[in-house]
């Protein structure tokens, strides 16, 4: 009886230990974790990245738990970068930044330089989707940098592309026509036509913002070509074949290769082209006057835009719904849409942004100089192991007069980049004093004005000329130089507005020949604007018992181009004892800018401009107001 107990009780005990050691015992992924496995789990998740972004953070995490535990740097930071990724594509703007610093710290403290510069280049991306390119283009010099020690050309290649890219959204279309040319000749080496394809597209793109079309269609052309022996992504250029025609008065092949474009980009999930596309579209219908059309998809571009946290897109869309609010008479919300887009554009591109890409784009330079200086030395260095003694010394001199050469040819070229940095300050200065907020107040108040009384005609007049005059200034303080057409459709718009602002205190004439080869002939922008401004503010507007009267004369005079702007006003003196302080601060703001401005371009051109201010009180046969004559040389 004692054994037949016993035995149920040992086979119970067994059992119990056997359960007991395989609930202990650590699972085959807990026991046999090494790199090889943490790099198939990185696998696995870059390759469900785009179909299955949240397996692939589950896998990334996996990963990440894996490479802290057996300490393994290099897959724990390509695993928190994939996750980074995934959550980019899922729209989780802040989680992907954390990964992707996280995962930079740790590449960074282990010296992994490949990863460095990818992660760079994915944190540029994000940065690009967000709007903010000044901090996507410092991303993508720090990857192009890395690439090109590396000597890693394909690489080096779509961090070229990816800086054309950012400098494209910035307004710098020759420089991104640079880079990407650049990018290009780097991919037709290696043979990569699907790529060169690709770049050639994006040429075009910034030709079409050039105003250049047949030069953008014959880069479109190339790049056909290209993606033909390639036998993938036509798709790419046809959202800019539709552009170019759209822009050449074509409108039936416009609307063919953009909804062929906007079809293509759905059925790939490709967000931003299909924004692109979608507002295109919406475009070319607003020229046609089908306005429900165009508000359907300028709508669709705002929701993806705003679902998608793309700045571009929403800038774009408020700009463009605007209009088509406008158009229905319903100005409350158009001007309400206006000062939205106004404000996204404000945000992405001002003074400081504008003044830290100069700055960045000189570093850059400055850096990959320095690297090509470093590269040659090293190359003279293992060329003179080579050489017998005797030769040491003619060599060692050879060497020192190229880094004296090379010296001299960086200390000449940060001089240089010292003045055109120091022009473009006082440019950018010389647009904010135009563009200042009080003058913009009482513009877009007299438009409100309109829409309270109903005046619906003068409300949309002067909204549409609002947009006019901010995109003038704005395309005006681009560059460096504008044909004197331009400049004088800008000072008659600026002068209407002007004539609005102060109830008809004032009359005003531009007087010049519109047949005249004189049209063409190009000057600095934003040089004649501060001092009709004066003449107006501080001599017609404090007439008392007279209407004011403006007189703007342009001709040519021997080598001279001459500007005659005259005025009836209280002149020099009487402004002075009336608002001395005022007008000192006034003058420093605005003329004396443009002083300071035509000095350095007479120093950077070698040329002389010449300012003459006359207070006709001091003249023989005294008469009230002043008389300032600006002269431009003519190329000889």
């Amino acid at each position: 009886m004692n054994k037949q107990r016993r035995i149920p009780i040992l086979w119970i005990l067994i059992v119990h230990l056997t359960l007991l050691s395989l609930w202990n015992t650590p699972t085959l992924a807990q026991t046999n974790i090494d790199s090889a496995s943490i790099n198939k789990l990185i696998k696995e998740a870059n390759d469900s990245l785009y179909n299955n972004p949240d397996k692939t953070i589950n896998l990334a995490e996996q990963a990440v738990a894996a490479a802290n535990k057996i300490n393994f740097p290099k897959g724990l930071a390509l695993a928190l970068d994939i996750k980074g990724y995934a959550n980019a594509i899922e729209g989780k703007t802040k989680e992907a930044m954390d990964c992707y610093k996280s995962a930079l710290e740790i590449a960074s403290h282990n010296n992994l330089q490949i990863i460095i510069a990818n992660i760079n280049t994915d944190i540029a991306l994000l940065y690009s989707n967000k709007g903010d390119y000044i901090n996507a283009l410092k991303a993508n010099q720090v990857a192009s940098l890395i690439y090109n020690q590396l000597a890693d050309s394909i690489r080096l290649a779509r961090s070229y592309a990816n800086m054309g890219s950012n400098n494209h959204y910035l307004g710098n279309y020759s420089a991104a026509i640079s880079l990407l040319l650049h990018a290009k000749k780097i991919a037709s080496e290696n043979k990569a036509q699907a790529f060169a394809g690709q770049l050639l597209n994006s040429v075009a793109s910034n030709y079409i913002m050039l105003k250049e079309y047949p030069t953008a269609l014959a880069y479109l052309k190339n790049a056909m070509t290209c993606l033909d022996s390639a036998k993938v992504g036509h798709e790419i250029c046809f959202l800019n074949l539709g552009t170019c025609y759209d822009k050449m008065n074509q409108p039936d092949s416009a609307l063919y290769y953009t909804r062929l474009a906007l079809h293509v980009f759905k059925e790939t999930k490709n967000t931003k082209n299909e924004i692109h596309a979608l507002i295109n579209l919406g475009d070319m219908h607003l020229k046609q006057k089908q306005y429900d059309s165009a508000f359907t998809y300028f709508s669709e571009s705002y929701e993806l835009s705003q679902k998608t946290e793309y700045n571009f897109g929403l800038e774009s869309s408020y700009k463009n719904l605007a209009s088509v609010y406008a158009t229905k008479n319903d100005y409350k919300k158009a001007y309400e849409l206006t000062i939205k887009s106004q404000i996204l554009h404000d945000s992405s591109v001002n003074e400081e942004k504008v003044k830290a890409l100069t700055e960045l784009s000189a570093k850059f330079e400055q850096k990959e100089t320095e690297q090509k200086n470093q590269l040659l030395l090293k190359e003279v260095a293992l060329q003179q192991l080579t050489i017998q003694r005797k030769n040491l010394m003619l060599y060692g001199s050879l060497v020192l007069l190229l880094v004296l050469a090379a010296g001299t040819m960086l200390s000449f070229r940060h001089n240089r980049l010292l003045s055109e940095q120091k022009l473009m300050r006082l440019e950018q200065q010389q647009l904010q004093a135009q563009m200042n907020p009080h003058f913009m107040y009482n513009a877009l108040n007299a438009i409100q004005q309109f829409i309270v009384l109903h005046d619906i005609a003068n409300a949309n007049k002067y909204l549409a000329d609002f947009a006019l005059l901010m995109r003038q200034t704005l395309d005006n303080s681009k560059d460096g130089n504008i044909t004197l057409k331009r400049e004088i459709e800008y000072l008659s718009n600026y002068l209407s507005f002007e004539h609005l602002r102060f109830e008809d205190k004032f009359e005003f004439e531009l007087i010049f020949d519109p047949n005249s080869d004189i049209m063409n002939i190009e000057i600095p922008a934003m040089i004649i604007q501060p001092f009709v401004e004066n003449a107006i503010k501080h001599g017609l507007c404090n007439l008392v018992d007279s209407k004011g009267y403006l007189q703007i004369e342009f001709y040519k005079s021997s080598t001279f181009l001459c500007c005659e702007i005259d005025d009836n006003g209280i002149g020099m003196a009487k402004s002075q004892q009336l608002k001395a302080n005022q007008f000192i601060k006034h003058q420093s703001h605005g003329i004396d800018l443009t002083r300071k401005r035509l000095e350095l371009v007479s120093k950077m051109k070698n040329k002389e401009y010449h300012i003459e201010i006359i207070n006709k009180n001091e003249s023989v046969n005294p008469t009230t107001g002043t008389t300032i004559i600006i002269k431009f040389p003519l190329e000889s």
